[in-house]
């Protein structure tokens, strides 16, 4: 899907003209190239970029106000719902909506598997040959 939000969030990962306005300022403090909204949102290595950056900027702003680095789920939450809508939450999971809250479950869990599975997958070696 290209768009959500009832079209307020457009490309491949759904990103806000507000969001791409924070990540084009944050990418003009450190002087990379920054791109035009409704010209490029549909672009698909532009919008990935974008949706990355703005993962690090939520991850920055989430662990200043959190004091301690976001969980998987704070973090999709804040991308999903937008820094400031998540801040009138609390941060705090258990104060989003039903949707979202289920879907930073599935997120934790699915992460908890993964890691898992690559825990049980390495192979032991016992030094003797």
């Amino acid at each position: 899907m290209l768009w959500g939000d009832d079209g307020q969030s457009l490309g491949d990962f759904q990103l806000s003209e507000a969001a791409w306005v924070d990540v084009n300022a944050w990418r003009k403090t450190r002087r990379i190239p920054t791109y035009n909204y409704l010209r490029h949102v549909y672009n698909r290595r532009i919008n990935r970029s974008y949706a990355s950056d703005y993962f690090v900027i939520l991850y920055e702003e989430l662990g200043k106000r959190l004091k301690r680095p976001p969980s998987h789920g704070e973090l999709y939450a804040a991308y999903n719902m937008g820094l400031s809508q998540f801040a009138q939450c609390r941060y705090s999971l258990a104060q989003v909506n039903a949707v979202t809250q289920r879907k930073c479950q599935t997120i934790e869990d699915l992460l908890m598997a993964t890691v898992s599975a690559e825990v049980t997958s390495v192979p032991v070696v016992d030094g003797s040959q």
